[in-house]
C-alpha cells in the first residue's frame, strides 16, 4: 500500500503489521493510494505508539464489498456497501478528513462526498496515523 500524508509518501508492505507516523499529522486531510485485493486500514489516534483508542478506518473490507470507520472502544460506528473499491492490480486513490467536532469522512478521488462519515460525540484528537 502507498499513503501520502501531508505530502510525505510511506510504502509498506501487505500483511507487514502497522506503520506510524513518523511526525505527527499537520492539517486536518490526507490523501493515500491503495493497491490490494481487500482490507486497506488506515487508522488515526491521538498517541504515536500503541494507543488504547483509536478510529480504524476499513476499505473494501469483507471481500471487498464494505467499508467501515470503527473505534478500538467502540466497535463500528458506521459502514457502507463499497463494491470492488480497491483493487490488486491497480491503485486506487482515497481521502480522509476530520474536523474538531468529532467528524471523520472518507471519499475517493476527484469525489466531493464521502462514501463514509461520522460524527463522534466524545471525539479523539486526532494526531497520528497508520496504515
Amino acid at each position: 500500500m502507498f499513503v501520502a500524508v501531508c505530502q510525505t509518501p510511506i510504502r509498506t508492505k501487505s500483511g507487514s503489521g502497522y506503520h506510524w507516523t513518523e511526525k505527527p499529522l499537520t492539517g486536518s486531510r490526507f490523501m493515500f493510494d491503495v493497491e490490494a485485493t481487500s482490507d486497506a486500514i488506515v487508522a488515526l489516534s491521538s498517541k504515536e505508539k500503541k494507543p488504547d483508542d483509536m478510529y480504524k478506518i476499513f476499505i473494501g473490507g469483507k471481500k471487498n464489498t464494505e467499508s467501515t470507520i470503527h473505534r478500538i472502544k467502540s466497535g463500528i460506528l458506521t459502514e457502507a456497501e463499497t463494491f470492488n473499491f480497491v483493487s490488486p492490480t491497480e491503485f486506487k486513490m482515497f481521502w480522509i478528513t476530520w474536523s474538531l467536532d468529532g467528524t471523520i469522512a472518507v471519499g475517493r478521488e476527484n469525489e466531493t462526498q464521502p462514501f463514509l462519515e461520522y460524527k463522534d460525540p466524545n471525539p479523539l484528537p486526532i494526531m497520528y496515523m497508520l496504515d
